[in-house]
């Protein structure tokens, strides 16, 4: 899934990328592309918040 962001980000989500054998669904992942370390810093920092962050 890709989502357009307003500021002219994209917001990827994925239950399995391509390069890993697919075993049914056993979670999700996303990626989010910015246009430079402090926006990545933001977009971490509010979707982590609350949350669990686990870095395989």
């Amino acid at each position: 899934m890709t989502l357009e962001l307003s500021d002219g980000n994209q917001l990827l989500a994925s239950d399995v990328f391509e390069e890993v054998e697919y075993k049914g669904v056993e979670g999700d992942a996303m990626r989010v592309s910015c246009a430079d370390a402090a926006d990545a810093e933001r977009l971490f920092g509010g979707m982590s918040e609350g949350g669990t962050v686990l870095c395989l």
